[in-house]
């Protein structure tokens, strides 16, 4: 940091930062960003059915996978089953220039309700990153009695959302992008 946290900097340090603040001002130019090693980038996958909002509920893949394609179209990096100690999370965000998730998401639709919290609350300890669980209407107040109880810590942090909003969602930023593409923008 530009402070040295407290500490003086050595002399030749202070020359070569004084060099170059001497010299006149170079144009800035934009690169493109390379790509790592072993970063997950993939390209948005092609249109397929979406569900109805007003039919049965998709499956837990089909959600996670419409999760996935919202998150490469907001140009994020993206994951599924993402690992967490000896678990998986259904989706990881994160912005290109970071290491961590910056949102982890969970489909819970059925099966171990307090696991897809208990995941969300480690990624929220282990990274800060934002928890949402995708649920249905059904485990929505399940979902709030134990924020108010055992997973108190990220009641604040967490989104829990009905699955009709991320099939809405979906659908929105499905036909924005396919106009952008049309508009070459």
């Amino acid at each position: 940091s530009v402070a040295n946290f407290g500490r003086s900097i050595p002399e030749s340090d202070y020359e070569l930062i004084y060099e170059e603040l001497s010299k006149p001002p170079v144009a800035y130019q934009v690169r493109a960003v390379s790509k790592a090693k072993g970063l997950l980038i993939t390209k948005i996958p092609r249109a397929k059915k979406i569900p109805e909002l007003r039919g049965p509920v998709p499956s837990h893949n089909e959600l996670r996978d419409m999760i996935r394609d919202i998150g490469l179209m907001k140009n994020l990096v993206v994951e599924t089953e993402y690992p967490i100690n000896e678990m998986r999370l259904d989706v990881a965000w994160r912005l290109p220039v970071r290491e961590n998730p910056d949102h982890a998401w969970e489909v819970h639709i059925g099966g171990n309700f307090f696991e897809a919290l208990a995941k969300l609350k480690h990624a929220w300890d282990l990274w800060k990153a934002d928890p949402y669980l995708v649920t249905t209407a059904r485990f929505e107040d399940e979902a709030r009695k134990l924020l108010g109880g055992t997973f108190h810590e990220i009641k604040p942090h967490i989104r829990i959302i009905n699955w009709q909003g991320v099939v809405r969602l979906y659908k929105l930023l499905t036909e924005a992008t396919g106009i952008e593409k049309e508009l070459r923008l």
